[in-house]
């Protein structure tokens, strides 16, 4: 079988190629700007796919046009980015790389929370000129409430992170999940929380839940982080609520824009909350595991 890579020839170290060279009939790398017009032949495959080297957008019909597929493998725990009707339909598995960077997006979403509840962007935006008014006035975490929205692996270490803080920690989830946590409905963890972390996958039916009826029953002392930058609510909202001072604080990840772009206590970062060492040597690892797995 033939293990085609889309994704940086760097992603791999010489060693492993050779390890990958002995376990396929062979190994090709597609060419950042030849990933649509390439030759992909005729033999069986797997593809090896890295988002970032196609942004995160494969063409529609990308899988389609490739014969012999059997197998996809991604560089990623999410699979947003991929088809997976089309490869389910098709008989072609995929592989992701589950919970390697758990540890590193939960501790960056806890990093988050503490910068807005000491209100770090409003002093960096004040070029760090003391001032002790009410808009400089900070909050103490202990003993507030927490809610976590979507008990997945990331909200989970968050809940336990939050816990160990002295935090009193609720969660709202689908399906109610078997643990020490309070499970709560949505409109009551909007409405009681101190703080509200957005943990949950970006799909189509998590598009729909957090509406503007449930933003606006926040408290006005609250603050709002989420790990899907600004797809699941409505910023214009947040933005608006932050501007009037109805919200304590806003946190994100975005691919663009910085927080001086947003009026009020706002941290977005860049989306490094994946990037440690740890993380990126457990992502390559699972990664060879995955391929060395197929036959």
């Amino acid at each position: 079988m033939e293990l085609l890579l889309i994704s940086p020839k760097e992603l791999f170290s010489k060693k492993q190629v050779e390890v990958l060279s002995n376990h396929f009939s062979s190994i090709k790398f597609v060419e950042q700007n030849d990933i649509e017009n390439y030759n992909y032949g005729e033999e069986e495959k797997t593809l090896l796919l890295d988002p970032d080297y196609f942004d995160w957008k494969l063409p529609k019909d990308f899988f389609s046009k490739i014969k012999n597929i059997k197998f996809v493998c991604l560089t990623t725990t999410t699979a947003s980015y991929v088809d997976e009707d089309y490869l389910n339909e098709n008989n072609i598995k995929l592989l992701t790389i589950p919970k390697y960077s758990t540890d590193s997006v939960a501790e960056y979403l806890i990093f988050l929370m503490f910068c807005l509840a000491k209100k770090l962007p409003l002093q960096l935006k004040n070029d760090n000129r003391q001032e002790f008014t009410n808009k400089y006035l900070q909050m103490e975490l202990t003993r507030k409430t927490v809610g976590i929205v979507g008990l997945g692996n990331i909200g989970n270490r968050v809940c336990q992170i939050c816990d160990g803080m002295g935090m009193n920690v609720q969660y709202w989830n689908r399906t109610k999940k078997d643990a020490k946590f309070k499970s709560v409905s949505l409109e009551s963890l909007f409405k009681n929380s101190d703080v509200i972390f957005i943990t949950l996958a970006n799909n189509s039916a998590t598009r729909e839940l957090i509406t503007d009826e449930l933003l606006n029953s926040m408290k006005k002392t609250a603050i709002l982080i989420s790990n899907t930058g600004i797809v699941l609510h409505n910023d214009n909202l947040v933005r608006n609520k932050l501007k009037k001072g109805e919200l304590f604080g806003f946190g994100a990840e975005l691919p663009y824009g910085t927080y001086e772009e947003y009026d009020g206590n706002v941290m977005i970062t860049s989306e490094y909350a994946w990037f440690t060492k740890e993380a990126t040597q457990r992502r390559i690892d699972i990664l060879m595991k995955n391929l060395l797995s197929i036959k």
